[in-house]
């Protein structure tokens, strides 16, 4: 399962979905405007609170999700509910209920795409039959109900396949900004063993971690060794830079002496 708010790219994409929602019913305004589809006003009004408080508490909403993605079904029933009140097969909220299929591809890849694209499918066909059209009527009269199907399949994929390469290139920046941090620590490692040479490989090293901050204890964990032996080597350390303890090695290897 991929996690939702691991990164502000991430984020922003979560985001991005629901401000669909508002573009999606701006569609539905400008049809009711110019007199294309006659709306339930009370309907419009709904939807578009429902979207507007989906989208005050987005991160309360979208960790709930994270936590149990299958609550997402809720949203699906709810959107479809908007679509068979407001015409079924002819509503205006059908790009609306692409919305959660969106997310669904996110939090659950490629299999939350297959599950939440035939869930949609069959609320399609339900709706389309709640509102009074047979499916063999449809396709009679020349309309491809089974274009929607695709559709919503072809969505949901595309979206899992976005949601997996996003993965996939934050695991790269991961692990390159791992592989710096190791450069970065070799290097250090190396101008403490070049600038004392009476220091041992195993002393720089001990001294480097030492200087981030960290305790004899994590040291030891770190390089695999008891924390005996570090203090051991701390005071070859100490001994050998004619220091008395480890913060006037640190200061004397980083230029901070008084």
């Amino acid at each position: 399962m991929n996690t939702l708010l691991e990164t502000p790219s991430k984020q922003g994409i979560r985001v991005f979905f629901l401000w669909y929602r508002f573009i999606t019913l701006g569609y539905v305004v400008i049809l009711a405007l110019t007199g294309l589809k006659v709306l339930s006003v009370w309907l419009l009004a709904i939807a578009i609170l429902y979207s507007v408080l989906l989208y005050v508490f987005r991160y309360t909403t979208l960790n709930w999700l994270q936590a149990h993605p299958y609550l997402l079904l809720i949203d699906v029933f709810i959107v479809h509910a908007f679509r068979v009140a407001s015409g079924a097969y002819e509503s205006p909220y059908l790009l609306y209920t692409f919305s959660p299929l969106f997310l669904a591809a996110f939090l659950l890849s490629y299999r939350g795409a297959f599950i939440f694209a035939s869930v949609e499918s069959v609320l399609l066909i339900a709706g389309t039959y709640m509102g009074g059209y047979w499916v063999t009527y449809l396709a009679e009269s020349g309309e491809h109900i089974s274009t929607y199907f695709l559709f919503y399949f072809f969505i949901a994929f595309a979206m899992a396949y976005l949601a997996d390469l996003l993965n996939k290139l934050e695991a790269i920046n991961k692990k390159k900004a791992c592989i710096n941090n190791d450069l970065a620590r070799g290097r250090k490692c190396l101008e403490i063993s070049l600038a004392f040479n009476r220091l041992s490989d195993r002393e720089a090293q001990v001294l480097m971690l030492s200087s981030e901050g960290k305790t004899v204890s994590q040291v030891a964990s770190e390089l695999g060794i008891s924390e005996n032996t570090i203090k051991t080597y701390l005071k070859r350390i100490n001994d050998k830079l004619s220091v008395t303890s480890k913060k006037e090695a640190i200061s004397k290897i980083t230029g901070q002496e008084d």
